[in-house]
């Protein structure tokens, strides 16, 4: 983009805009990045604080046609939220809780509000808001939405979509739109209407394509969220399909969200195992038991903790040095309910050989400690020195539980043939996402290489697996290339027609944008 469009898209952008416009280069390189392993200088950002500076700032940039991109916290693990174009930044000044209703269980936000701070306000009142990401102390309501963001015990409370009620929309033409669970909510808008109509008839025409083809799994959140409007049915819920659509379809700003009870009681068993593959071996059993979550934490992340110096004296619950731990909570009515379905799954474990160790904790303070040890997985990884890394660009697949051990031997046979023997592993088995994360230098052509190869390979066996490439953390730039393999040419050709409904101009977080990269 030539040096004087650029000044004009300035310049006219701090005319119309109350927030900060910021285009100097240091703030190009700090929105360069997010938690992924791409970095792509914009253009510019800006940071709105208001509605109407949202709109003034699509409205620009569509006069401008340089492309959006809308950003939360900037932990995302895919590269959705950078880009060459305007990077729009939520999270500085729209980050106010608007209103909450306890005796409805309903909160009114702005996108920027973190969750931590949403649950800190509310749990005086017994609520929550239930995804519980592991950077919850960072996460953006917006980009959770975006990203249709999950949790620890999304084995009970579901997704992001099924505690979102309604969201106030800026569509690509500047136009405001309010979506709820039942619809369109002002007909008088003609984008939206238009952008409603073409789900309507994808939803129609594609129905039969839509149950055949999406993977039947409780984590599948590639592509656009068809099977959950097709699910919705005769009802239309624009909300299944907005929510996980990673900013390329609107700008979030408002949201209301579902609130519900905090648990009475919490207890959890952490099962100690000598090998990976054995703690993947034990979920089916585990999940006989109808516990609220099953999370996984491996070697490299325990080991980390060891040398962290926050994290070390956490490590106190574990017994021995295992190579794995399976972090198995329970919920109840009350305190009295639990130990005895923790002996139940202690004695089963124990009776079909199932780890060397089992704890019980019912402490609360030795409970935080452990989920401290667990949310802090991803940073304590990528904190070791030098080159190697464990990346992440297969490690949002999801696959029936009962198959995961299967899933798991077979994704090392692709790994290992690429001659990687050091892999991370962590997360939720519970519902068959294991975050795996082969450690490569990808300052190393070759191992970009074996990245491609590996990338393609676990794409291959997702989609024989009858799973999902995509979980949690959303497809953007590093898994968007395999959606036409796991969901086949129709339904890519109706995602496709989604975004031309509601982005004709392709102006919302496209994937490559004409503004070359300076």
């Amino acid at each position: 983009m030539p040096a004087k469009e650029v000044s004009r898209l300035r310049d006219d952008l701090t005319r119309a805009v109350s927030g900060d416009v910021r285009f100097d280069r240091l703030s190009r390189a700090i929105y360069a990045t997010d938690g992924s392993i791409y970095e792509i200088v914009p253009v510019g950002v800006v940071v709105p604080r208001t509605a109407q500076d949202v709109a003034a700032a699509v409205n620009l940039c569509r006069k401008h046609g340089v492309p959006i991109i809308p950003r939360g916290a900037g932990t995302g693990l895919t590269g959705a939220a950078i880009g060459q174009g305007l990077v729009i930044d939520f999270s500085r000044y729209m980050n106010r809780v608007l209103d909450v209703d306890a005796k409805a269980g309903t909160a009114r936000v702005q996108p920027g509000v973190v969750l931590d701070e949403l649950n800190a306000r509310i749990a005086p009142l017994g609520l929550q808001y239930a995804p519980d990401v592991a950077t919850s102390s960072r996460a953006t309501l917006g980009g959770m939405i975006a990203n249709n963001s999950c949790g620890a015990h999304s084995l009970v409370y579901g997704r992001t979509v099924d505690h979102t009620l309604e969201v106030t929309t800026v569509l690509s033409d500047g136009s405001t739109a309010v979506w709820n669970t039942q619809g369109l909510v002002d007909a008088a808008n003609a984008r939206a209407q238009a952008a409603a109509s073409e789900l309507l008839r994808i939803r129609k025409q594609h129905r039969n394509e839509i149950l055949a083809r999406f993977p039947k799994v409780m984590r599948s959140n590639g592509g656009y969220g068809l099977d959950r409007l097709v699910a919705a049915a005769p009802a239309f819920n624009p909300v299944a399909v907005l929510s996980g659509s990673e900013g390329t379809l609107c700008l979030i700003t408002e949201a209301v969200l579902r609130l519900i009870p905090l648990p009475k009681a919490r207890s959890m068993v952490v099962v100690h195992f000598r090998d990976v593959m054995d703690s993947l071996r034990a979920v089916p059993l585990m999940l006989e038991h109808r516990p609220a979550a099953v999370e996984l934490v491996d070697r490299i992340i325990l080991d980390a903790a060891r040398t962290n110096p926050a994290m070390e004296p956490k490590r106190r619950f574990l017994v021995d040095d295992p190579e794995a731990i399976m972090i198995v909570e329970f919920y109840g009515d009350d305190d009295a309910e639990l130990p005895p379905r923790m002996a139940d799954l202690c004695a089963a474990l124990n009776r079909d050989s199932h780890g060397y160790a089992s704890l019980i904790i019912t402490s609360a303070a030795e409970q935080a400690d452990v989920w401290e040890v667990r949310k802090a997985g991803f940073g304590l990884i990528m904190s070791r020195p030098g080159d190697l890394q464990p990346y992440e660009f297969i490690e949002d697949a999801a696959v029936d539980p009962a198959r995961l051990h299967e899933y798991m031997d077979r994704l090392h046979e692709i790994v290992n043939r690429e001659g990687i023997t050091e892999v991370g592993h962590y997360a939720h088995a519970s519902v068959g996402v294991i975050h795996v994360r082969p450690v490569l230098n990808l300052k190393d052509g070759r191992d970009v290489e074996r990245m491609e190869r590996i990338a393609d390979g676990v794409s291959s066996l997702v989609r024989e697996f009858g799973g999902s490439m995509s979980s949690e953390h959303g497809d953007g730039l590093i898994r968007s290339c395999w959606l036409e393999k796991i969901y086949g040419p129709t339904i890519t050709q109706a995602f496709k027609e989604v975004k031309q409904a509601f982005d004709p101009d392709n102006l919302l977080n496209p994937a490559r944008s004409s503004i070359p990269n300076e």
